[in-house]
């Protein structure tokens, strides 16, 4: 076939324009590297592939980022970007060729040895080449998660060979419009996100590996297509062109790789070297109570850095930064005493450093409370008291102990900087040591504080009583109150005896070692007046009166009520488990939740206010089960019950109605007269089984009236034991013929020692109710027969409900 040579010279300087544009620029980058480039133009026809450069290498530039060093398990990344390129277009081409557009363009990059690959992103903001993805591809340029080749090109893959979207005729994939004179190409930035996995050098760099190493190859790391229009005449010539591009000095087989290409930038893997261990030391300079002592935090090895958190009771500081190893901070400290100090290190790198720890005890020294002590200089021993007042910082809180030589202790709260007692003369004659000793309350940041003086205790002329009352008096806390009776000059024993006198009781004690005591237990609060009279035994001693008035407080409510709300499915299929759902308030009351299925007790621990217990049940019908909460603390936390009901199923069936809430409201028919109906007794009323103590509610004996639903309770011991431990169920007969719910017998459920329920007057006249128990082993242990005489008009047979 003959070729017009015009045409071929079109073709040739079209692939060659285009061939020329991958040909970049200097990049102008901290870090560049450079290789050569050499590629082959391949047209579609007219005209043989065109190689170049022919002559001289061409050298490409890339702009490279990356960590010089990485550890084993790390996750790094790596940045390729280009300059812009502006690349002339020729003039004055044969036939008015020009380029108009190239098609299909794909960049291949090299994985190393040593990492995988995590992903990648491309920054198209700043380029004018738009629609690159970064694929994963293997040899073949087919998408693999496992292939070692990372590919710039559009997401369909679409290229001009190695790949599964080939075509070197039609264009496609990413596609840049080529017009003007000048070509401007602006590349995206492409960012390879990677992770180490063995130790040695990462060598990134373009795809020469293989096939891709050979001059003008399908697997070249460049490769793109390009569309040409001429005109012959008045008739348009359209032209392809392949581009093939490998990096080599000269464009041709025999020129070597240029090895640069496959080490763009190389990251050193090191081997994952332990973190170094740390210490912690902490130290305290002079600590007082209230006030603001420096903490210090001593990191070893000093070149750890990172932060220090001190911790202290219930003290946190912030995190101090470590620097030179020392980390510093302020704590106040509430009380005196000991305290231990934790600091806590956190590395800044926990790659390079360990976490670690110290602690050390800081001795808290208390402030000074300022103790003073008034008290007179001298006291007469016939008074029987005298009155002394201590007094301390205002703002110190906590008790005084006031004492006279080798007598009885009397403690007084301080309040408002002062404490103030009538404290008991006793025994004490001549100079006697008065002592007071302040001791902070806890949470204080006062310490203990002594203070003393001596008293002149001029003897007496005559018998003397003095009442003191030893310990607070609070209503239902026992008591001591003391006659103190100091004897006639010249004597020192009195013996006799000592009435005292309050609310209207009297009571007498004999006197011993020169006192009576009189024990009681306040029941009501308010003030309590105490009289004492004594009675000598003999001529040496006179009689003697006092009085004293106690404020009785009202005892301090020690425990918590506590309530339950239960979450129970309204039914469930007879054999499959379900969940109840049961909420404690308050939610910091710990103990354990129970109830009673069938005879066997379940129960679950209560957490943050809540507990679930799983149920089964193996018996049909309605049952009401009784949920109680058993406190681990019971003198701070109340028992609590709730109960509620579940209809069981049998497989397949329908759930019953829900049964009529208020049963017994309506009476048949009958006299109104009020006169009583009597109905025979049933010759089946069982016999009394005592094995446990059956104890009827008030509501369930004597006269009762028909048709009213009343509450119902009972309850259940062992003897003397009491009901505490006592589970079951207990059973309601009448007239020896069990009670009924929804056509079936009804069971209640007793929980520590304790039924309840609500039952409608069956008939007019007398009747035997009967209690049944049954233990956790389905045995019966007891049996209680309670007459009852039911009044009014005769009415239907008896319910029980919830």
């Amino acid at each position: 076939m003959r070729v017009n040579k015009k045409i071929a010279s079109v073709a040739s300087a079209g692939v060659l324009l285009i061939g020329g544009a991958v040909v970049l620029p200097q990049a102008m980058a901290a870090t560049t590297s450079t290789m050569n480039l050499a590629c082959q133009a391949v047209p579609s026809s007219y005209t043989k592939p065109q190689n170049f450069p022919t002559d001289s290498p061409i050298d490409v530039s890339v702009n490279v980022d990356g960590p010089e060093s990485v550890k084993v398990g790390e996750e790094f990344d790596t940045k390729f970007s280009i300059d812009p390129v502006s690349v002339p277009l020729p003039t004055g081409l044969p036939l008015g060729a020009r380029i108009t557009e190239a098609w299909r363009m794909k960049l291949d990059f090299q994985l190393p040895d040593g990492v995988e690959y995590v992903s990648g992103t491309v920054d198209e903001s700043k380029a004018n080449l738009k629609g690159f993805k970064i694929l994963q591809v293997n040899e073949s340029g087919s998408p693999d998660p496992k292939g070692r080749i990372l590919r710039l090109v559009d997401a369909g893959n679409n290229t001009i060979a190695n790949g599964p979207n080939t075509s070197t005729s039609r264009a496609g994939g990413v596609r840049y419009t080529i017009s003007g004179t000048t070509l401007n190409l602006t590349f995206p930035t492409i960012t390879l996100r990677s992770k180490a996995t063995k130790p040695g050098d990462a060598n990134f760099g373009v795809r020469v590996a293989g096939n891709a190493g050979e001059f003008a190859n399908d697997a070249n790391f460049l490769t793109m297509g390009a569309s040409i229009q001429a005109k012959l005449g008045i008739v348009p010539i359209n032209l392809t062109a392949a581009v093939r591009c490998s990096p080599r000095p000269l464009a041709n087989p025999n020129s070597p790789l240029d090895q640069r290409a496959s080490r763009l930038i190389t990251v050193k893997v090191e081997a994952d070297q332990p973190a170094q261990e740390t210490s912690v030391s902490v130290s305290a300079a002079k600590a007082t109570a209230g006030e603001p002592a420096e903490l210090t935090a001593e990191v070893s090895p000093a070149e750890a850095t990172g932060t220090v958190v001190f911790k202290s009771g219930s003290m946190t500081s912030a995190e101090i930064a470590v620097e030179k190893g020392i980390a510093k901070t302020q704590m106040t400290f509430p009380e005196a005493g000991s305290h231990q100090v934790t600091a806590i290190f956190t590395p800044a790198d926990n790659k390079k450093f360990n976490s670690s720890s110290g602690q050390q005890n800081v001795t808290v020294e208390g402030q000074d409370a300022g103790l003073q002590l008034q008290a007179p200089e001298s006291v007469n021993a016939e008074d029987g008291k005298f009155d002394v007042t201590a007094t301390v910082n205002p703002k110190a809180e906590g008790t005084v102990e006031f004492s006279l030589a080798d007598g009885s202790v009397v403690t007084q709260k301080v309040e408002g900087g002062k404490a103030t007692t009538s404290l008991p003369i006793g025994d004490a004659t001549g100079t006697a040591e008065l002592k007071v000793v302040f001791k902070p309350s806890t949470g204080s940041p006062f310490k203990t504080a002594t203070a003393t003086k001596n008293v002149d205790i001029k003897a007496a002329a005559k018998t003397a009583l003095a009442l003191t009352a030893e310990g607070e008096a609070t209503v239902g806390k026992p008591l001591s109150v003391i006659a103190q009776i100091t004897p006639s000059e010249g004597t020192k024993e009195a013996k006799g005896e000592v009435t005292f006198r309050y609310n209207g009781a009297e009571k007498k004690v004999q006197v011993k070692d020169n006192k009576a005591a009189l024990e009681l237990t306040p029941d009501t609060a308010g003030e309590l007046t105490i009289t004492a009279d004594y009675a000598p035994a003999d001529r040496t001693q006179n009689v003697a009166t006092a009085e004293t008035t106690l404020n009785v407080a009202q005892k301090e409510e020690t425990q918590t009520n506590v309530s339950l709300k239960v979450a129970l499915p309204q039914s469930v299929e007879k054999g499959k488990p379900v969940e109840a759902n049961v909420t404690v308030t308050p939610d910091n009351a710990a103990g354990k939740v129970s109830t009673i299925v069938e005879g066997e007790k379940i129960e679950a621990d209560v957490a943050n206010g809540s507990a679930t217990l799983p149920l089964t049940f193996n018996k049909g019908g309605a049952q009401k089960l009784t949920f109680t909460f058993t406190p681990t603390d019971a003198e701070k936390f109340t028992d609590a019950t709730d109960s509620t009901d579940i209809t069981v199923t049998e497989p397949g069936e329908v759930m019953p109605e829900e049964p009529d809430e208020n049963p017994g409201e309506e009476t048949p028919g009958g006299d109104d007269s009020g006169e009583e109906n009597p109905v025979e007794q049933s010759p089946d009323v069982p016999d009394e089984i005592n094995d446990v103590v059956i104890t009827p509610g008030e509501t369930l004996s004597g006269d009762v009236v028909l048709g009213e639903v009343e509450g119902k309770t009972a309850t259940v011991t062992i003897n003397d034991a009491g009901g505490k431990g006592v589970f079951g169920t207990l059973k309601v007969l009448v007239d020896g013929k069990p009670a009924q719910l929804d056509g079936k017998d009804y069971e209640i459920a007793v929980v520590g020692g304790k039924a309840k329920w609500k039952m409608d007057i069956f008939d007019a006249g007398k009747h035997v109710v009967t209690l049944q128990f049954r233990d956790s082993k389905d045995e019966l242990k007891g049996s209680k027969n309670i007459e009852i005489n039911v009044k009014n008009v005769e009415v239907g047979p008896s319910n029980i409900s919830s």
